[in-house]
């Protein structure tokens, strides 16, 4: 493979000489999977490579996304939980405003 057929790799339109190159063309042309990390970022990414098959709708295009979940228990480290415990007040699940000012003022 020569230097022209990879920088090929990253353009819609190998033959236009003033197209750009695009790094996320030449991940898309290499990759079996293109996907986004959340559901609105596989929204975009199908807008964003619309062009690179021409004939579908960017609904059509076989591009999803993964979103990485954070189990909390297994991901906060002993300290911070002492800090939450000690500083922040749980509402409703999330943090307030105010809890978090207490804990910069105690800091």
């Amino acid at each position: 493979m020569d230097w022209q057929q990879i920088l090929s790799l990253g353009k819609i339109n190998v033959n236009d000489p003033h197209e750009k190159f695009s790094m996320s063309f030449l991940a898309a042309n290499l990759s079996q999977e293109v996907n986004g990390v959340s559901m609105l970022h596989g929204e975009v990414s199908r807008d964003i490579f619309k062009d690179m098959w021409k004939g579908y709708l960017p609904e059509e295009l076989h591009i999803s996304y993964v979103t990485n979940g954070v189990h909390r228990p297994t991901w906060t480290s002993p300290l911070w939980k002492e800090v939450e415990e000690k500083y922040f007040k749980k509402e409703a699940g999330a943090y307030t405003e105010a809890s978090f000012r207490r804990y910069l003022r105690c800091s």
